[in-house]
């Protein structure tokens, strides 16, 4: 017989189960394992592993979709409090203006509050890590406990364990509306797949204020059987009598306390745990989740909505303590010494007609990998990681120098929602490729043409480049003979004026910009020129259109790290017009380009825009402009260049008349190896340089080179180090010849040049590193003999 008494007991023992085994082993003891009269169809689908089994790939980022549900409980029930209704015009229409609306955080962001408030906030939702072992390959048991609007046990099957339901689908200021949330954890749930849920309506929202009771289940995994005839597995939960188990608590022991190890020793008066047993963290994830798995969760929610406590309730040295979760914005922006903290910048791209904030880090030289793996360009929604661009986005755009020392997180909140679908999955860890080309490009051009980037990468290349060439006439020489007559490789060498190597330093200051002075705070912009009703400027499709002003800002006005300019680009002839857009400074002269107008607007359309421009001083300039859209230009000059041949030039090629230099080369050494990625095998490393071109970076202490050297004759030695030199760049630039020919043929667009530089970079390590010992064994084989 089943009685409240019951149902309590039960609840508890489960809630302080530390793994899967022991949670198993109660639901026998109450006799409930083997009985599927008491197991019911998630989402009410006997089928729901089609769904349940298709959800985030790895379980760190399954579980962000916990702590997202936790954050929106947390808002809902504050939003309850001011007795908003979700579809009011006036309701925020994002999570930040929640949080700014709610919680007086300016701007929604946490970087704008001060610390002690920051704490008070995240005893609402806290992670807890707990088991009883701390081995580097143990499962912890993971809990989600927050103190949001919670639920009653009656509507559990409307919202915890719903498949299709649209609970949040109408409230903007929430992350979570697929409603797939409590199922991407379910496949790294140990090997039993088991998830208890337990949850209390909160106190000031309930029906009439009446005491609401406590409702809890737990969700399992049935294997498919022939018996069953069953072809997939299924995950179900646990109702007893016909209900979802219940009981009358005024609060529950659930929460850990700091300066001790105790896990279950402060109340939960109401609210939402979701405990996963035995959860299968990827590996390097499993122990300290104080450090481990802290700072991925820091990167996979890079602008936490709101801040979280972690708790590792294992045995493991100085985990008496939480640490505050609150995103990887707000830890680079506050005290973190690994960050050039001079060179920190913001600015904003516009795609589809949104405007897309974005924010660049740049960490002293090799310490980004302290914090990041791969993830170089992160793409948020509402403070959570949705997608990333590859590091070869940044090397194409001539950034190569900062590329293993950057990160970038673009901010894509803005757009609207059906843009959002057409870029990002449901599981919101996977990227639509197809759909992010353009995005891609304008973000590349944007970080092209970005002046304090260019600078900064200026500084490191010669930071990098510190050996003086010396004399390499004899492996000058030998490249000569090389490269001469073929012309394709030649393409490959940076212009130049001569024929021997110089020093590729550019000792001299950059002063390209320093005729032009502008002022720190503008004091105008105006149109070079009028474009109104009577007088439009045209815009063909398939091309830009660009739109000049005077102007006496900096020229880095919109780029500076410290309070840079803004702008906002409108159209108040057409609402929710789609286009791309960029504005920049040069020398008294701001260009606005304006490229992609929505596809659906039709030629002879007119279309007014407005244009704002400001910063801190207040001082606002506005303007507005009239476009018409035409059909694509005929007979319009092809994009591609024809390049002219050199007199006499039969195809071949000539040196002299192209004027290209050899390779800049810069030798390195053993105590340089951490800071170029090198090991005693590696041979040589290329990096693409401001122009376009490769930059060459050779390990003169390869370890096959030293000891080859120790068997050869004093005299010999600088001879066998050039030819090591001359065959290894052959080689190199041999790659690069043969990549850059096998992607001719392929479209001409962004993705196909990011992926010819990130695969450059990777078969050229590969390929010399393989070639060295061939090439000194040639050595002596032809030249020494």
């Amino acid at each position: 017989m089943w009685e409240e008494e019951r149902f309590r007991s039960l609840c508890f023992e489960l809630i302080k189960a530390e793994s899967e085994e022991e949670a198993k082993r109660i639901l026998i003891e109450y006799k409930l394992w083997n009985n599927k009269d008491y197991w019911f169809d998630y989402g009410k689908d006997e089928f729901n592993y089609r769904t349940t089994g298709n959800q985030q790939a790895n379980a760190d980022a399954a579980l962000v979709e916990k702590i997202i549900n936790s954050i929106d409980a947390v808002i809902l029930k504050d939003a309850q409090f001011s007795n908003l209704d979700p579809e009011d015009l006036n309701a925020p229409k994002t999570v930040a203006e929640a949080v700014d609306r709610f919680y007086g955080i300016p701007e929604g962001k946490l970087i704008n509050e001060i610390k002690s408030k920051r704490k008070e906030l995240a005893k609402n939702i806290l992670l807890v890590a707990s088991g009883k072992g701390q081995e580097g390959n143990s499962r912890p048991s993971i809990s989600i406990i927050d103190q949001g609007e919670g639920q009653y046990p009656e509507d559990f099957e409307d919202t915890f364990l719903s498949l299709s339901g649209t609970n949040k689908v109408r409230t903007p200021y929430v992350q979570g509306k697929f409603n797939m949330g409590s199922t991407g954890v379910l496949e790294f749930c140990g090997d039993l797949h088991l998830q208890l849920i337990l949850s209390k309506r909160h106190s000031m929202i309930t029906n009439d204020n009446e005491q609401a009771p406590w409702g809890f289940t737990i969700v399992r995994r049935f294997k498919a059987t022939d018996s069953n005839q069953m072809k997939l597995d299924s995950y179900k939960y646990l109702k007893i009598n016909g209900i979802i188990p219940k009981f009358f608590a005024k609060s529950i022991n659930l929460l850990p306390t700091d300066g001790t190890l105790d896990n279950y020793s402060k109340p939960l008066h109401e609210g939402t745990m979701v405990k996963m047993y035995s959860y299968d963290l990827p590996v390097g994830l499993k122990s300290q989740v104080r450090q481990s798995l802290f700072s991925r969760l820091n990167i996979l929610l890079p602008q936490i909505a709101l801040p979280i406590s972690v708790y590792e309730r294992r045995n493991f040295k100085g985990s008496d303590y939480c640490v505050y979760l609150e995103g990887i914005y707000t830890s680079l922006l506050e005290n973190n010494t690994n960050v050039d903290k001079e060179n920190i910048f913001d600015g904003a791209i516009y795609y589809e007609g949104k405007k897309l904030p974005y924010y660049v880090f740049i960490f002293l030289a090799g310490k980004r990998s302290s914090y990041f793996g791969k993830e170089t360009i992160i793409l948020s929604i509402n403070g959570q990681m949705q997608g990333e661009f590859k590091k070869s986005l940044i090397q194409s755009a001539n950034l190569g120098y900062l590329a293993d020392d950057m990160i970038l997180l673009l901010d894509c909140t803005n757009l609207d929602r059906s843009t959002q679908l057409s870029l990002f999955m449901n599981s919101r860890d996977r990227i639509r490729g197809e759909k992010t080309k353009e995005l891609q490009k304008i973000l590349k051009e944007e970080l092209k043409g970005h002046p304090g980037l260019k600078i900064l990468n200026r500084e490191r290349r010669n930071e990098k480049m510190r050996s003086p060439p010396g004399d390499r006439k004899n492996v000058n020489d030998t490249l000569l003979k090389v490269f001469l007559y073929t012309k394709n490789i030649v393409d490959t060498l940076p212009k130049g004026e001569n024929r021997s190597l110089r020093n590729p330093i550019n000792l001299s200051p950059h002063n390209s910009e320093s005729i032009y002075n502008g002022n720190f705070w503008p004091t105008f912009f105006t149109p070079e020129k009028k474009f109104t009703l009577d007088n439009p400027k045209i815009f063909y499709r398939g091309n830009s259109v660009r739109i000049f002003f005077k102007t006496d800002a900096e020229n880095d006005y919109f780029r500076r790290n410290k309070h840079p300019g803004k702008y906002d680009i409108w159209s108040d002839s057409h609402d929710k017009l789609k286009f791309n857009a960029s504005f920049n400074c040069s020398n008294g002269r701001a260009t606005l380009t304006i490229k992609k107008i929505d596809k659906n607007i039709q030629s002879e359309t007119l279309i007014r825009f407005k244009i704002k421009v400001f910063d801190e001083t207040q001082v606002v300039h506005y303007d507005s402009f009239m476009l018409k859209i035409e059909n694509e230009r005929l007979n319009s000059i092809s994009n591609k260049s024809v390049r002219k041949l050199p007199a006499g030039d039969k195809g071949e090629g000539n040196l002299d008349s192209d004027k290209h230099d050899f390779p800049n080369i810069t030798e390195v050494y053993r105590k340089d190896w951490e800071e170029y990625d090198f090991n005693k095998f590696s041979a040589l490393k290329v990096i693409k340089n401001e122009n376009g071109k490769y930059d060459y970076f050779i390990n003169m202490d390869n370890y096959y080179l030293l000891s080859h050297l120790k068997l050869e004759n004093k005299q010999n030695i600088e001879t066998v180090k050039q030819f090591y030199q001359s065959a290894v760049i052959s080689n190199a630039v041999g790659v690069i010849n043969q990549i850059t020919r096998e992607y001719e043929n392929k479209e001409n667009n962004l993705e196909v040049e990011d992926d010819l530089t990130g695969k450059i970079q990777e078969q050229v390590i590969k390929t010399t590193e393989a070639t060295v010992i061939s090439s000194l064994a040639l050595y002596d084989t032809f030249v020494k003999n």
